[in-house]
Formats: C-alpha cells, structure tokens, sequence
C-alpha cells in the first residue's frame, strides 16, 4: 500500500516526482539553509515573521541591520552566550556584577545601557517589564514606536553595545549622555519616543466583553473618572444571568491620583456588595 501510495501522480501529468526543500526558495538543499533553518526553529520563528521581514527595509546602515539581525538571533558574543560553548568561562557582568550577562540584560537591564535608554525617552513601561529575550522586548518596542523612531532605537543600541566593548578591550566607557550625544549625530530629529505616529507593528486589538459570574454569584463591576480636584466613580451588580440586581456612584471633592481613584472606587464597590449581603 505504501509504495502504491508514492506512485501516485500528484499533478495528473507523466513526471517523476523530486525532493523540494520547503526552506530555500529554489528548493534545493544547502548546509547554510538547513543551519538558518534550525535557528529559526529555536528562536521561535513563528512568532516572529513581522520582525525578521521588517529589519531589512529599515532606512539605516548595513552594519546596523545585520546587529539587529544578531540581536534577534541572540547570537552577539556575551559571556552568558560564551559559557554555552565553553566552559569555565564566567557568564557574569564584566561592568556591573550581575549573576549572568545576558543579551537582555547587556542592551536594557546594565545600568549604563538602561540610563541611555532613558535619557533618549523610552517609555518607561518598556524598561521596567521583565523578558525572558530580546526579540520579546523589541517586538514590544515595535508596538510602540513609528518607524523613524525604531530605526533611532536600533542606532542607539548599536551604540550602547559599542560602549560595553569599549570597556572590555579598551578599558573605557564613556558616559551614557557622551553615548546618547554620539548616536544623536547618525540622525536628523533622532528619538526613541513616539507621541501621535502609528506604531511600525500595529497594535492587535483585544476583543473584551462582560462575562457572566458562575451560578449562585454576583459579579460588581466599577469604573472611575479623574479631574484635577474631584473624581467620579459608578459601580454596577449583575447575576449570572446578566439582570441588574444593584448599584450606585458619586463623586468626591479631593484630588487623588488614577491609582488612588480606583481604590476609592473599590472601595464604595465592596461598600454596595455589603450592603446587598453578597
């Protein structure tokens, strides 16, 4: 049965059938296809498509895209990376005593990389979350920033990561503002921020929508506005059907900060649940 099976003609035609290789688009077999194959394989390429596709059109320097390239492949030379391949070479930071020097850890976490990053604006969001690789991390960058902005991104990590060579061979490290001034020159209105441009890679939008609390329960949703000295805030009670079963609001004379507001909310939530003895 099988070898009936494999003399099947699949396209209706008198031709003998040859081994394609899905991962080079000639379809023949290279060593080099088969080790960027397994690379991809590992780093998660799935997941990844738009970074791989869009580091290549960026409008910089070669040399900028090919370490963008190695910054998605994890494969720039850190002592973490180093102590894979040989051991008995210490993994951890040469410049600031961290356990292991990481590729995340070398661009964003080390002191000095993460002060240029704020000195250039970087939303904070993106310097405080915690990633596992840096692929993860400049996706999220990508979310964010337009597209001159993360051409600028790349400049200055580039730069960033020049400075922690310098202080391996060479012993010196210039100061974070010295590096931010250096990579300001490889670029007209040079910024890591973004205020009003679309992201490069778009935002995918998440479907959210009430969802019924388990038989028996009542679920007390509340939300809240803030003006410079008042807050508004409202909170409603459904069962598991849907059906309004209470609720309330108000406003408070005071001038309380967003975090501070939904407490306050919260709280008059918990206030009208009691009352309702649920």
């Amino acid at each position: 049965m099988g070898d009936q099976i494999c003399n099947l003609s699949l396209n209706g035609k008198e031709s003998n059938d040859r081994v394609v290789w899905f991962h080079n688009p000639s379809g023949f077999y290279t060593s080099r296809t088969a080790y960027s194959w397994l690379l991809l394989r590992q780093m998660g390429f799935g997941p990844h498509r738009a970074y791989w596709r869009i580091i290549w059109k960026l409008n910089t320097l070669l040399k900028i895209r090919v370490f963008t390239w190695r910054v998605g492949h994890e494969i720039l030379p850190t002592n973490d990376k180093i102590t894979s391949i040989r051991h008995g070479f210490l993994k951890d930071c040469p410049r600031y005593s961290a356990n292991a020097e990481t590729l995340i850890h070398a661009l964003k976490d080390c002191p000095n990389a993460r002060t240029i990053l704020t000195i250039g604006g970087l939303d904070n969001r993106l310097l405080m979350k915690d990633y596992a690789c840096c692929i993860n991390w400049i996706e999220d960058v990508m979310r964010v920033l337009d597209k001159k902005a993360v051409v600028d991104f790349f400049t200055t990590l580039w730069n960033s990561w020049n400075n922690g060579n310098n202080h391996i061979f060479r012993g010196k490290e210039d100061e974070a503002t010295v590096v931010w001034e250096r990579a300001k020159t490889l670029s007209n209105e040079f910024r890591i921020h973004n205020l009003v441009n679309d992201p490069l890679i778009p935002v995918t939008p998440v479907c959210k929508k009430w969802e019924k609390p388990p038989c028996g329960f009542v679920k007390v949703n509340f939300n809240d506005t803030v003006t410079p000295n008042r807050i508004g805030y409202g909170m409603i009670a459904r069962d598991e059907h849907g059906f309004l079963t209470g609720g309330g609001g108000g406003f408070k004379e005071e001038a309380l900060t967003v975090e501070w507001a939904e407490l306050y909310a919260l709280e008059e939530s918990l206030k009208l649940a009691s009352s309702m003895n649920i």
